[in-house]
C-alpha cells in the first residue's frame, strides 16, 4: 500500500479513498498532476509481488542478444511438423520455433 499512498490524489479523490470508495472516472482523474513511477517504484512493486506469490517473475521482451546471435530465416515446414511443435512448446512453455531451432541444433551437433 505504501506505493499507492506515494501517488498525489486530488482532494475530492482523496476523500473518496478516504471513504472507502473507488477512483473518480475517468473524466474526474486530474491526468495533468499524474506523475510516472520510477524505476525504484517498480523494482520495489515487483519484489512485494515476487514475495507474495513466492515465485520470481519472468521477464517480458525479447532476449538479450548473446554471442549466437540468431537470425531471422524463412522455412516451409510440414502442417504435422508445425503441429507437433507448437504442442511440444505448450507443453514446455516455451515458443514452438524454440523447439524447433533446439532439436535442429542438437542433430547439428551429433554430426
Amino acid at each position: 500500500m505504501e506505493f499507492v499512498r506515494s501517488i498525489e490524489l486530488s482532494v475530492r479523490a482523496q476523500q473518496v479513498v478516504e471513504k472507502g470508495g473507488y477512483m473518480p472516472k475517468t473524466e474526474e482523474f486530474p491526468f495533468e498532476r499524474a506523475r510516472s513511477i520510477t524505476e525504484k517504484e517498480v523494482t520495489t512493486a515487483r519484489k512485494a509481488i515476487e514475495k507474495k506469490l513466492g515465485v520470481k517473475r519472468t521477464p517480458r521482451g525479447r532476449r538479450p542478444k548473446g554471442d549466437a546471435k540468431f537470425r531471422p530465416i524463412s522455412i516451409r515446414l510440414h502442417p504435422k511438423i508445425l503441429e507437433w511443435a507448437k504442442k511440444e512448446a505448450k507443453r514446455l512453455g516455451t515458443g514452438y520455433q524454440t523447439v524447433i531451432n533446439s532439436i535442429l541444433l542438437k542433430r547439428a551437433m551429433q554430426s
